[in-house]
């Protein structure tokens, strides 16, 4: 972003990076020059403001794959049903880099009259924090899946189609912590493919049956070796991996469905837990996530 007193010659600067960069990501350039106060009076009026100018520069851009999300703008700008808040603006922003056929590049030129209204200010903090969470967002969903990958593509897509639609959802965005935690419990919660192929497999490999609550419940840690029979096997299915020498569960979805599994099935068949008392916490803590939703 660029104003007339930080750099001459910044128009020409921005048309040469968008040259440089248009093989690779779509590139949105706009130019708050001329824009009436009228469009500073409120979120509402801003973002349809902001929204149609992102549609002309995607629609006269010349940029293949724009267009598409260009009709995207023009449509929730366009749309009369209700008032548009900066916290509905940054769903939209997130749900169109998503829907984006290549990564996108904002860039603002002109920004001077801009800078004196509140609302610009809290527009620029929107496009921080949005800028801040996209690593923070990544970062969680990664520290509970390791990567996984049907994992993170069930987190996302409950995030996105089933979390955004709940009314504690309807004021914020869903891609935060909060939004995460909530698809991460309902994915502990509902049966899927995934889970009924890991109970399954616990059944046909009594081996992997038995490292796996001694690691869980026990404190086990055994020396990774790839030859061992059951570490073989887990490693085979994903439900193990090595890490500093020693044989952990893969991720800590597995890790908390694996609690559930192996607790819920002792408390069916006993009056009382097969597993030392004080191992309840670590199931109660599973249950503060699965249960949020």
């Amino acid at each position: 972003m660029y104003t007339k007193n930080t750099l001459y010659g910044k128009t020409t600067t921005l048309k040469c990076l968008k040259n440089m960069l248009s093989d690779d990501y779509i590139v949105i350039s706009i130019s708050f020059e001329g824009m009436s106060r009228e469009a500073f009076s409120d979120e509402n009026t801003f973002s349809r403001y902001f929204l149609r100018l992102l549609y002309h520069a995607l629609k006269y851009g010349g940029q293949t794959g724009s267009s598409k999300i260009a009709e995207e703008c023009k449509k929730k700008a366009e749309e009369e049903h209700c008032l548009m808040s900066f916290w509905e603006l940054s769903d939209f922003i997130s749900k169109l880099c998503a829907r984006a056929d290549q990564p996108l590049v904002l860039m603002i030129d002109e920004v001077d009259q801009a800078g004196t209204h509140e609302i610009f200010l809290n527009f620029l903090g929107l496009l921080r924090s949005k800028y801040l969470s996209r690593t923070e967002i990544p970062r969680l969903i990664y520290d509970y899946t390791s990567g996984y990958p049907y994992l993170v593509s069930r987190i996302c897509k409950l995030t996105d189609e089933v979390v955004s639609r709940k009314p504690e959802f309807s004021a914020k965005m869903p891609w935060t912590r909060d939004g995460i935690m909530d698809a991460v419990g309902m994915l502990l919660r509902k049966p899927n493919t995934l889970f009924d192929d890991m109970i399954k497999h616990l059944a046909e490999y009594p081996e992997l049956n038995t490292i796996l609550p001694n690691i869980l419940f026990n404190g086990a840690e055994y020396t990774f070796y790839a030859y061992n029979t059951a570490m073989n096997i887990g490693v085979m299915f994903g439900f193990l991996r090595e890490s500093e020498g020693k044989a952990v569960v893969a991720n800590r979805i597995f890790e908390m469905h694996l609690y559930q599994y192996y607790l819920s099935e002792e408390m069916v068949k006993a009056d009382h837990p097969f597993f030392p008392t004080g191992y309840n916490s670590q199931f109660r803590s599973c249950r503060k996530i699965t249960d949020t939703s």
